[in-house]
């Protein structure tokens, strides 16, 4: 019921109805600032100086929402306010007195990448961790990217890292950033399911893996031995080059074994992503047999 420029409502309001109690904090329009810090969030030089980054489309953002990140704020086209959608996500940012701001679809497509537009867009805090937070814990199964420069490649290393349960992702130097809106977009969630290291010195961190037993695994095409020689029982760090210049020579020399997938086409490589997604799930469904 609406007094005069109040908002009543039931205590036990019908179902489906979005009461706009959340109006409270989505009435406004995104101010000129808060539309200029989310552009700007789009270079990285502006991402590290804030620390924080941009979350784009409802699924990232309710995985965003619903995990040990922090969100600052949202925007959301105004007829995605109107029409109700995504009431639930909406009203669990009312409750956490997260400010969501509406914009129009012009400005939407300023701030956005993203050719098909799921109508929001969230700026998330960083977390950062560090390799003592990964090697503090218990941790069997490691993967590690050398020279990643590709978003697409990462964030498809982050889902299916997700996906197959990795214990953590680091990164070397020469990886594309983390927080990369496309890597962000690709993983579809999964990137606030993982704890994830940048800019590690494999020379340093290898050694360590290795006092703490792990079975260094690198990967490349022309590797003798094949993925099912990996074994699962083992506590593993899986690492994976650039499709441009796959793992170091340097880094081949420290691991314990290289392994390949074996090829039956006619294709020259296979993507990175892919190749992941194939050596984890065999380690997976060893794992599952043993026990």
């Amino acid at each position: 019921m609406r007094v005069g420029n109040i908002v009543r409502v039931s205590s036990h309001p019908p179902d489906g109805v979005f009461y706009h109690l959340f109006s409270l904090y989505c009435s406004m329009h995104a101010s000129k600032s808060e539309l200029a810090l989310i552009r700007s969030l789009s270079q990285k030089k502006y991402r590290e100086t804030e620390d924080k980054f941009i979350v784009e489309g409802w699924r990232s953002v309710h995985d965003a929402l619903h995990s040990s990140y922090k969100i600052d704020l949202a925007v959301v086209l105004q007829n995605h306010v109107e029409k109700n959608i995504h009431d639930e996500l909406l009203d669990s940012f009312r409750e956490l007195r997260i400010p969501v701001k509406e914009i129009t679809e012009k400005e939407l497509n300023q701030i956005s990448e993203t050719v098909h537009s799921q109508g929001i867009v969230a700026v998330a805090r960083k977390r950062k961790f560090t390799i003592d937070d990964i090697l503090g814990g218990k941790k069997h199964l490691i993967v590690m990217g050398e020279g990643i420069a590709d978003p697409g490649n990462l964030g498809s290393i982050v889902r299916c890292c997700d996906w197959f349960g990795v214990d953590a992702l680091l990164l070397s130097h020469g990886c594309v950033e983390l927080h990369n809106e496309k890597v962000v977009r690709s993983s579809a969630g999964s990137f606030f399911h993982l704890s994830a290291v940048e800019n590690v010195v494999l020379s340093d961190v290898l050694p360590r893996l290795k006092k703490q037993t792990f079975a260094i695994i690198s990967t490349s095409g022309d590797a003798s031995s094949e993925y099912t020689k990996i074994d699962p029982a083992r506590k593993i760090c899986l690492i994976f080059g650039s499709e441009a210049h796959g793992v170091s020579e340097e880094v081949r020399k420290t691991a314990d074994l290289t392994v390949k997938i074996p090829k039956f086409g006619k294709a020259d490589s296979l993507n990175v992503g892919v190749t992941c997604g194939i050596i984890l799930a065999h380690l997976k469904m060893q794992s599952v047999l043993r026990h």
